[in-house]
């Protein structure tokens, strides 16, 4: 575990009200391999779902990952604030029962069964490294039915408002991250004002030709 590589994950969440969330609750693997938290990986890696691991006593959670640094993290930011488009949300998963994303479903109402809110799509940092940070909330008023979802478009996720309309249905458990390093350089200051500017991007553009 990297204790700078949490610190830079903590100054984003810090701003959309998650500062201080446990560092050492929950594991991300990726085909059997635990990642080390603030672990470095290269581009191409993650394609397929993660395992999101987390304590027992936990047994009703939602799970999110997003990117805050799309499609570029800004050299002169300190991490507080996300890139141009983000934050971008990879993945969100509620109903999340047995310690682990991997947990099979369970039997009966499908109330409570685990249900992909937004399906997962792995890392593809089109310029940089980019921060990628996975959460865990415990749900505390029931399942997932009971969630305020909002606008779920995976540009500019609205995480601080998702926090604020679910105050008194999740409690945060704890968090991990790790980075992705896309192997090409940063855009230029007008390339990123440029792709500040654009509406409609999707889940269809590929990023990684820009």
């Amino acid at each position: 575990m990297r204790p700078a590589a949490f610190d830079d994950a903590e100054l984003y969440l810090q701003n959309v009200g998650l500062g201080g969330l446990a560092r050492d609750t929950i594991t991300v693997s990726y085909d059997g391999e635990v990642l080390r938290g603030g672990e470095t990986m290269r581009r191409g890696f993650g394609e397929s779902k993660p395992v999101v691991s987390f304590p027992e006593g936990v047994d009703n959670a939602c799970v999110l990952m997003i990117d805050p640094d799309a499609p570029d993290r800004d050299r002169d930011s300190d991490g507080r604030e996300p890139g141009a488009a983000g934050p971008w949300l990879h993945w969100l998963v509620s109903g999340v029962r047995g310690g682990s994303t991997a947990a099979a479903p369970v039997e009966g109402s499908s109330d409570f069964a685990s249900v992909e809110h937004v399906t997962y799509k792995g890392p593809t940092p089109p310029r940089g490294v980019h921060r990628y940070i996975v959460i865990v909330f415990k749900q505390v008023n029931g399942p997932h039915k009971h969630l305020q979802l909002g606008d779920l478009d995976r540009m500019h996720w609205h995480v601080a408002e998702f926090v604020r309309l679910n105050k008194d249905v999740l409690q945060p458990v704890g968090f991990s991250m790790f980075y992705v390093d896309s192997g090409k350089k940063h855009f230029t200051r007008e390339e990123a004002r440029n792709l500040a500017e654009i509406d409609a991007w999707d889940d269809s553009r590929n990023l990684a030709d820009l």
